[in-house]
């Protein structure tokens, strides 16, 4: 019998600290939704959802409702309300947020302890998402858009192909940003994805196989590399956000093979 009180009083003793810190939760939670009641004014005394995630545009939300009735959930956008999708009950709904303002829950029932029809609404903010961040590395330091090599240096960096490298940090998605080659730089240079996970990607910034590179040459810059003048070559690239093409970066670069000294007579 003393086995069995031992064993209610814990139980009573691990829900009362379950329920605290669940309010600890609440309360240091950066998922919290506004307070809110339903339309007859009472008070909710419960979380109808919570968020499991952050929630930022262009991104996917995963957001648990606690109601026991079917909702649905819409998407705010400045007046707008869009329907996003149907809510099943105690369901765990994945929800793209687009550009929406606000994520809003919304369940009609009737109570028939009160017999009182109740319309619930609940809804949470959408972060605006966050410009990308770009790591640049080139091989050799960029002076006034240029990187400079000798002919001899060229030649090596012809056969290793190597230029720069980008590292890309996108807070939602690494696959939303989209890295171009420049149209007068395309003859000469390839990019090639070397790394990436869901939020970065890292690239290398290549010349094109040797043999291409020097078909794509035009007349003039192989009657001036031959005579040892300086030749420029085009290797710029362009990163955009797809979703946001105000979030964008270029680099409008162009290497250099410098003028060869002329050799002393003997």
């Amino acid at each position: 019998m003393n086995k069995f009180k031992l064993i209610y009083h814990n139980f009573k003793y691990w829900k009362l600290l379950l329920s605290f810190l669940v309010i600890i939760v609440y309360t240091i939670s950066p998922f919290k939704s506004f307070s809110q009641s339903d339309t007859t004014g009472k008070d909710i005394q419960f979380l109808p959802a919570i968020a499991l995630n952050d929630i930022v545009q262009y991104s996917n939300a995963k957001i648990m409702s606690n109601y026991i009735h079917p909702g649905i959930v819409s998407g705010i956008m400045g007046e707008d309300t869009i329907f996003i999708k149907d809510v099943m009950p105690l369901d765990t709904s994945i929800i793209e947020t687009k550009n929406y303002d606000r994520i809003l829950f919304h369940w009609d029932y009737y109570e028939k302890k009160s017999q009182i029809h109740r319309s619930q609404y609940w809804y949470f903010n959408v972060s605006p998402k966050k410009e990308f961040d770009v790591t640049f590395s080139p091989i050799r330091e960029v002076v006034d858009n240029e990187i400079v090599f000798s002919n001899k240096e060229l030649k090596r960096i012809i056969e290793d192909g190597l230029i720069y490298e980008i590292k890309i940090d996108d807070e939602v998605n690494q696959d939303q940003i989209l890295l171009t080659i420049l149209e007068d730089a395309k003859p000469y240079i390839e990019i090639i994805k070397i790394d990436s996970g869901k939020t970065y990607a890292r690239y290398h910034i290549k010349l094109k196989d040797k043999n291409e590179f020097a078909k794509n040459l035009s007349k003039d810059q192989k009657d001036k590399w031959s005579k040892g003048k300086e030749v420029k070559f085009p290797i710029g690239i362009n990163l955009v956000d797809k979703n946001i093409p105000a979030y964008k970066r270029e680099f409008d670069l162009v290497l250099v093979k410098e003028k060869q000294p002329k050799q002393k007579d003997n």
